[in-house]
């Protein structure tokens, strides 16, 4: 017989809470694989992966509501309500420092790291770029989660150098392929980096153009200028009763004059002390000449070069100093032909996406051949590698802790069902537990051990036997690459309620049609080696100089 009065109010809830939890957290996990293995931009890593540490805070805030808690609250007679709004303020600490947390952990990593360490990071991504598009014998590309997950932490699960050799092809491949990763087709490319450099260029016209118009105000107001000037020195004369003066002696006339020209008035070396006009024209000269520089200095500082002033803003973007630092901006070469924002697409490919592919292809190259000290601190290289440190780890840590996250909610929510039925049925403490419990890791345990034996595309081929480091952390991602064709399955199933609200704020994963049109739009470049794109690599910095 049941007694649904024996239950305490807060088990129930706290099995919502967690079913909840397990609707947003399942689906997620699937999600961070596909997008993981399926091209994300440096952007995209980021967001999903900061998603990804609030749901592992929440995961620990709903544990900590149920051990502690709203047991200890039910214990001293405190209604739920105030239960819940006590609980709710200790989940967003929680949650918030478990973020900040993970997010120190993960700059720690790379910033901490050694310089052998990330130029091992460095080389293994990029064969994993072209490990992706590629495969290795009967290893084949596919857009199932089990291969999405390979490639997530392909460049962790093996050990240092043997994935680079695996992996095969010469540097300049890898390279060609991660650069034309990076950039994307060229139609992404100019709507990505292109197009808002001009953006960035109007709004260093409008500071010209408002420089320029100020100079100009400035000098037309020079003669004026030197007028106040003249007669705040009669005014000085006059209060020094020597404004009478006409006949000055030499002594007399050199004492005035330095007077003149410490006042900043350049005045001649023989200047006469009632020479009006030679005192307007020195002062006139003086004002101009600090016009002149002030104007030089501003646009030297800002734009890194002498713009005449005056110009429209047609003549201001094809200025030499302006196109030197939009090449700059998009990463070529400092000299060229002129890049305007009409130009056609014909002429974008030739003249601006393929010589940056081939410039960053090259600085690719370079780094993967480099020694190992261009990637310590303030290295050369310095940037690549700690981009290629969270690259290689962050991609693995997320999955594990996104799949460990749901792992332990399974086992809370049958252990609160298990809950509500024992207490129903009023069973002894001894047999609760066991019954709680021993539930629990029976059903958690199962459920990812037919995970796990279900089978898969990856983990049984040979070309994975023959980069698979041996030890624990291998295992375990030999493992969470084991359990995704099933575990997509379960969260398929689980993708509604909260998740369509989630999704719609998180990177979208890539199907295998829009990755083939992808590589169709990129082979408008001439140059074969930037006809394939791979389906993820090495992340690299995408800041730009502000115009």
């Amino acid at each position: 017989m049941f007694d649904l009065k024996r239950i305490p109010p807060f088990v129930p809830l706290m099995a919502l809470i967690t079913f909840v939890y397990l609707t947003l957290e399942v689906p997620f996990s699937v999600h961070l694989v596909q997008v993981l293995g399926n091209n994300p931009t440096q952007d995209e890593i980021d967001h999903i992966e900061r998603c990804g540490r609030v749901l592992t805070g929440l995961a620990v805030s709903i544990w900590i509501m149920g051990i502690w808690i709203f047991p200890v609250a039910y214990k001293r007679g405190q209604p739920l309500l105030t239960s819940a709004i006590f609980a709710a303020a200790i989940a967003t600490i929680v949650t918030y420092s478990t973020y900040r947390s993970l997010d120190v952990f993960a700059e720690y990593i790379a910033d901490h790291s050694t310089a052998e360490v990330r130029h091992e990071a460095f080389k293994a991504n990029l064969a994993k770029g072209y490990f992706a598009a590629h495969g290795k014998g009967d290893l084949v590309p596919s857009n199932e989660n089990d291969w999405n997950a390979f490639i997530s932490v392909a460049a962790v699960l093996s050990s240092p150098g043997s994935f680079v050799s695996v992996a095969g092809a010469n540097v300049e491949d890898k390279a060609s392929l991660e650069a034309a990763r990076f950039l994307g087709t060229p139609q992404h490319f100019r709507a990505r980096v292109f197009e808002p450099i001009f953006g960035g260029v109007r709004t260093a016209f409008d500071s010209y153009e408002e420089a320029s118009m100020a100079r100009s105000s400035r000098l037309s107001g020079a003669g004026q200028e030197a007028d106040r000037h003249w007669n705040t020195y009669r005014d000085r004369l006059r209060r020094q009763n020597l404004a009478h003066v006409t006949s000055w002696s030499g002594a007399g006339a050199a004492r005035v004059r330095r007077q003149v020209q410490a006042s900043g008035v350049p005045v001649r070396d023989n200047w006469h002390p009632n020479d009006e006009r030679g005192f307007k024209r020195a002062a006139s000269e003086e004002l101009r000449r600090q016009v002149e520089e002030r104007y030089r200095n501003g646009v030297n500082n800002s734009a890194g070069g002498y713009i005449e002033p005056g110009l429209r803003f047609e003549s201001f973007l094809k200025h030499s100093v302006i196109q030197k630092r939009i090449r700059e901006d998009i990463g070529l070469p400092v000299s060229g032909s002129p890049i305007l924002p009409e130009i056609s697409d014909g002429d974008f490919v030739s003249i601006v996406y393929e010589p940056r592919a081939a410039s960053l292809s090259k600085e690719l190259a370079d780094a993967f051949n480099s020694s190992s000290g261009e990637f310590s601190n303030y290295g050369r290289y310095e940037v690549f590698g700690v981009a290629a440190m969270k690259a290689t780890r962050l991609p693995a840590m997320a999955i594990l802790l996104s799949i460990a996250g749901a792992a332990l909610h399974i086992f809370k929510f049958v252990s609160y069902l298990s809950w509500m039925y024992g207490l129903s049925r009023s069973l002894a403490h001894k047999k609760m537990l066991s019954l709680r419990y021993g539930s629990s890791l029976a059903l958690t345990t199962c459920a990812f051990g037919y995970m796990f034996l279900a089978g898969n595309a990856i983990t049984g081929t040979s070309a994975f036997a023959e980069l698979r480091a041996r030890g624990f952390y291998s295992s375990v991602l030999e493992g969470a690459i084991s359990i995704q064709p099933k575990f997509t399955f379960l969260g398929n199933a689980l993708s509604f309620g909260a998740w369509q609200l989630m999704v719609a704020h998180l990177p979208a994963s890539a199907d295998e049609n829009s990755r083939q049109n992808a590589i169709d739009i990129v082979g408008v470049v001439s140059d074969a080696n930037y006809r394939n794109l791979p389906d993820t690599g090495v992340p690299l910095p995408t800041s730009r100089p502000s115009m």
